[in-house]
């Protein structure tokens, strides 16, 4: 079923969890050409959406990991819903929640429009994936208790399907820095208007109205929809330091983005 809407069209399909995933998958979501754009936090899950004959292009807005874990942490704390999460052995459970939430509160879970045989993927680097919600009560922990359970290189280990285990930068690390040079157009949050020129551009985009315009402006400038407010993290601080210890490869990772980055600027112009 698509939605249609003044600021544009939606296919009713749940893509920000696995099982949303599936579903969409089972219903043929992209060989029935309704939709265009997939948003989504669950990249490889996503693949299966596609076949060889509709094929699709990956697009990702990054954020430096140690302020999108903090990010994460106070929106955990203000969301109304349950707010526990998985043990530590799970990094991604608490990044589910927020993505899931923000995907509800936006709407923005399948955009569509037209008939294009060629769908884009868009992961988002700036929270991220899997849902189960078990055993860890957000509201009664610290900053510190937080970062030394949940968080643990999510965009490394999402990337390259690991999960749980150790990582090696060799393998590990260096497969997702390819995946990143190979598979995706980059985008930095730091850089959102740049970001979403090159996107638009890349992709071909036009917003079809006035009101998709003022919808588009409010969500990414004026009234993002997940926004909270709290106090930087100091770099000398405890909870920085753990931040960055759980998140080395993470970091290196986001440092390659914004390398990528750069030298896309000549893809777009």
């Amino acid at each position: 079923e698509v939605l249609n809407k003044p600021f544009g069209n939606f296919a009713n399909v749940d893509t920000s969890t696995p099982l949303g995933l599936k579903r969409a998958t089972e219903l043929g979501l992209i060989p029935s050409r309704m939709i265009d754009v997939v948003l989504t936090p669950h990249v490889r899950e996503a693949t299966k959406l596609f076949d060889s004959h509709h094929k699709g292009r990956l697009f990702a807005l990054f954020r430096d990991p140690i302020e999108r874990v903090v990010s994460l942490y106070y929106f955990l704390r203000i969301v109304p819903t349950d707010t526990s999460v998985r043990s530590p052995s799970s990094p991604s459970d608490a990044q589910g929640q927020q993505e899931e939430r923000e995907g509800q509160e936006e709407g923005s879970s399948s955009s569509s429009s037209s008939s294009s045989s060629s769908s884009s993927s868009s992961s988002s680097s700036s929270s991220s994936s899997s849902s189960n919600s078990v055993g860890i009560n957000i509201q009664g922990m610290s900053l510190e208790d937080f970062a030394s359970n949940v968080s643990e290189n999510w965009m490394v280990r999402s990337l390259t399907n690991t999960m749980t285990g150790p990582l090696t930068r060799d393998h590990h690390l260096a497969l997702a820095k390819e995946i990143l040079r190979t598979k995706f157009l980059i985008g930095l949050l730091e850089e959102k208007t740049e970001s979403l020129r090159r996107i638009e551009a890349y992709f071909g985009w036009r917003l079809p109205s006035r009101v998709s315009q003022t919808c588009k402006n409010n969500m990414f400038y004026f009234e993002p929809q997940s926004k909270n407010a709290h106090d930087p993290i100091e770099p000398t601080s405890k909870e920085y330091k753990i931040l960055r210890e759980r998140n080395l490869f993470d970091l290196e990772l986001y440092d390659y983005a914004k390398g990528l980055f750069e030298e896309q600027k000549s893809l777009v112009g």
